[in-house]
């Protein structure tokens, strides 16, 4: 009897415990409610509140604002509640831009990423506008262009690789040369900005804090690139040309350090680009690392005439490669190997006589 009883009291209290539990869920729920909505409300007060101040802001000074038909006005009270412009920077309205340079030329107007301009100075950075983007149009005629989504199908369809992963920014094209494909739409991207100077000079930037500092190019070293312009928007990679490293290049405190790349090229097609590096003696660097004097009683006794596009050989460090290029210089001869996840270049027949390769 006692046991039952025991029992119904459990039952009561754990009942009682429960029913005050949901109350005080249901307590915390409805002011969880209350104050979201406070905030909604209050959000819509303060954005409100600067509408109004802008329109008072407008009426005392006779301010216009610039309008071309797509709802500026609107978009810029947007921007200032976004983010968070000084309700008076802004200033004109004007049906047209060519109507405010010609009423308007020594006024002031916010405009773009809302930077004050005068008539004349916006009609100059139209004008500059327009000349560069003609200039681009000349460029684009020299240049090859590549259709291709990603970095992986680029290198495929362009230096005949075959890659299915995602792909870096940078992929060595030979010893002192990368392949170099980046957007350059002037966003930083781990700490940089790349730009394109002008016709003929590309250059990067860090302009992020040290401590943030992903230096992604400066794995592949080299003084030569391949410099490609990637319009992902539009599936396209355009092949700027090919660029050494202009060695005037300095650290400037203001950018904590600045790289410029001169053009010395356009592009065809890759064996031009190896003449061309050949031509300027890029491979002196590997002459002097790789290519040592061999006593002619030390060098060992190989054959290497049937080596040919084709040949398989193995490497010490990257294991099994085939070779794919062979190409001739006066008084030299050098191949290109490709590897399971890499490619390089080799000095013909060194390569072997030094036992940097091995026939398989």
């Amino acid at each position: 009897m006692i046991g039952v009883v025991i029992i119904f009291i459990s039952i009561i209290v754990f009942i009682c415990l429960y029913v005050n539990y949901k109350n005080k869920e249901q307590e915390r729920q409805e002011e969880e409610r209350k104050k979201s909505e406070n905030a909604y409300q209050e959000k819509c007060r303060r954005e409100q509140e600067i509408k109004n101040r802008i329109e008072r802001e407008m009426k005392i000074k006779d301010v216009r604002r610039l309008c071309d038909g797509y709802g500026i006005r609107e978009a810029i009270i947007q921007e200032i509640l976004t983010r968070k412009i000084p309700y008076n920077e802004v200033l004109y309205r004007i049906d047209t831009i060519e109507d405010f340079i010609e009423k308007h030329p020594n006024e002031f107007i916010l405009y773009g990423d809302y930077i004050l301009y005068s008539g004349e100075e916006l009609k100059r950075k139209l004008d500059d506008t327009l000349i560069k983007n003609k200039s681009e149009d000349k460029r684009d005629e020299k240049m090859k262009i590549v259709k291709a989504k990603t970095n992986a199908e680029f290198l495929n369809k362009e230096f005949g690789t075959n890659y299915t992963a995602w792909m870096k920014c940078g992929w060595a094209f030979s010893d002192d040369c990368i392949v170099w494909m980046v957007p350059f739409d002037d966003k930083v991207n781990c700490g940089w900005l790349n730009t394109i100077e002008d016709e003929n000079t590309v250059v990067e930037r860090f302009v992020g804090k040290e401590s943030e500092k992903l230096d992604t190019h400066k794995i592949l070293i080299g003084s030569y690139r391949i410099v490609v312009k990637k319009e992902r928007d539009k599936g396209i990679y355009k092949i700027l040309g090919l660029y050494k490293y202009d060695k005037q290049s300095m650290l400037e405190p203001s950018l904590k350090e600045i790289r410029r790349w001169k053009k010395i090229s356009d592009y065809t097609d890759a064996k031009s680009v190896l003449e061309e590096i050949l031509k300027t003696k890029v491979v002196v660097k590997v002459k002097k690392e790789e290519i040592q004097e061999i006593k002619s009683e030390d060098k060992p006794n190989i054959d290497l005439t049937g080596v040919n596009v084709g040949t398989i050989v193995l490497h010490k460090i990257f294991g099994e490669g085939k070779i794919v290029d062979i190409v001739k210089t006066i008084g030299e001869k050098h191949i290109r190997v490709v590897f399971q996840n890499e490619e390089r270049k080799f000095v013909f027949p060194h390569c072997f006589l030094n036992g940097y390769l091995m026939l398989k």
